[in-house]
């Protein structure tokens, strides 16, 4: 799907920095203020938006949109990779849990969102 909001029309490397953030949990809020003062996405809004910020709204969008196109196909990997781990050796870590049961509790906080 092609997309043309705000957050689409970044840089490359911005959009996946900022999917980063957003896969570790970062609120909509501070990325929205970490956004707006880079110089490469005020230079787009300047050229495209007449300047106007990105907000929480345009935000809330791509995380809907943009950033659940970047995630799922590394949310299908992770989720092979543990059952890999699961039918092959039975990797733990050091308390007893499994590690991919570790890793989905971690992702868990993704889907939840803010």
């Amino acid at each position: 799907m092609i997309r043309h909001g705000k957050v689409a029309r970044l840089p490359a490397e911005v959009r996946e920095e900022l999917n980063r953030r957003l896969d570790d949990g970062n609120s909509h809020r501070d990325m929205v203020a970490w956004l707006n003062t880079l110089p490469a996405v005020q230079a787009v809004l300047a050229e495209r938006f007449g300047g106007r910020p990105i907000s929480e709204q345009n935000m809330s969008a791509w995380r809907n949109g943009g950033f659940m196109e970047w995630y799922a196909p590394r949310e299908l990997a992770q989720h092979r990779s543990c059952r890999t781990v699961n039918q092959g050796s039975g990797s733990v870590l050091p308390d007893g849990k499994s590690r991919c049961r570790t890793v989905n509790q971690g992702s868990r906080k993704v889907s939840e969102g803010n």
